[in-house]
């Protein structure tokens, strides 16, 4: 089963690719992310045309939703030992992305596919991805961003998924400015507040594997 993803020519940005070709972005990013090896927690994009609009085709898993309608639809499931699974899957994912020099952008439960009879999640929509910029990566405009504010941007929308996951209110807003000057203790506790006796901090936990596999030296 595939999905048709159909852009306007007006909403498609493009970016100049190393190799010195000219593609819209969200194929772009695909590329490189499926270029050596690939994640089961990120959709695939199977092929692509250009003409009056951008179409894509793209993997489709059945039976599937967003993870924000599963959420809704199953308010009864055992939320801890559910989230945890799913949790793992999306650190995974996203760890993948930040890996091979992708900020996904816009990470929420919107944006995560669920195959209700596997209980796998997988990542869509890279329409407001961008490139990490190094040396050797892609150099263009705001198609790039720094290594600093995608990590940022990207635990911030890990902590939003996690507290929809188990169906409470301890995110706590904070801006990617808090994170990169606060440093990187602070940080965690702005975005990961403590559950109290009758959870434990399951959530928090991945997200700091997360962020010690990834940050190097940037907080």
């Amino acid at each position: 089963m595939v999905a048709i993803k159909h852009v306007p020519l007006q909403n498609i940005c493009y970016c100049d690719t190393s190799k010195g070709e000219r593609l819209p972005k969200e194929v772009a990013v695909h590329q490189e992310l499926h270029k050596s090896e690939t994640c089961p927690y990120i959709v695939k994009i199977y092929d692509w045309y250009l003409e009056d609009q951008l179409i894509m085709t793209m993997e489709y898993p059945r039976p599937c939703m967003t993870l924000h309608d599963f959420i809704k639809c199953h308010p009864s499931l055992p939320r801890e030992t559910l989230a945890r699974r799913l949790m793992n899957q999306a650190v995974t994912a996203a760890k993948y992305c930040i890996g091979h020099g992708v900020n996904h952008g816009d990470l929420s439960c919107d944006n995560f596919l669920i195959n209700t009879d596997r209980m796998q999640v997988k990542i869509i929509d890279f329409r407001s991805g961008r490139f990490i910029s190094t040396t050797n990566n892609l150099e263009s405009g705001y198609c790039v961003t720094d290594s600093a504010y995608a990590v940022a941007d990207t635990v911030c929308g890990l902590g939003k998924i996690r507290a929809q996951l188990v169906g409470c209110c301890c995110y706590v807003g904070v801006t990617h400015n808090h994170i990169v000057s606060e440093g990187f203790c602070s940080f965690l506790s702005w975005v990961f507040v403590p559950w109290g006796q009758c959870h434990d901090n399951i959530m928090s936990c991945e997200c700091v594997l997360f962020c010690v596999d990834t940050r190097g030296g940037l907080f």
